[in-house]
């Protein structure tokens, strides 16, 4: 039987089960998912866990670089020595 033709359990959604961990999860989503795919009862499972973790690592990893420049340029308005921003 080919791999296409034998029936599939439950599959998870990639991108879905990424975005909803890091919605609850926050910055521990990545670290979820890898647990998730090590305690997984079968290998596809596991293999889908391992998924959701890739998705996250590659979300984070362009949000981390996005925000990179914005979180530089606020911790040097933080380290000067004018007023705190808002000016109270």
């Amino acid at each position: 039987m080919l791999q296409a033709q034998r029936p599939r359990g439950v599959r998870l959604g990639v991108d879905f089960e990424a975005n909803a961990l890091m919605v609850t999860q926050g910055s521990e989503a990545y670290s979820t998912a890898c647990r998730r795919a090590q305690e997984a009862s079968s290998e596809e499972m596991a293999h889908d866990w391992s998924e959701v973790a890739n998705a996250i690592r590659r979300k984070t990893r362009r949000r981390a670089g996005f925000m990179s420049p914005v979180a530089s340029f606020s911790k040097a308005l933080s380290a000067s020595s004018g007023p705190e921003w808002p000016f109270t």
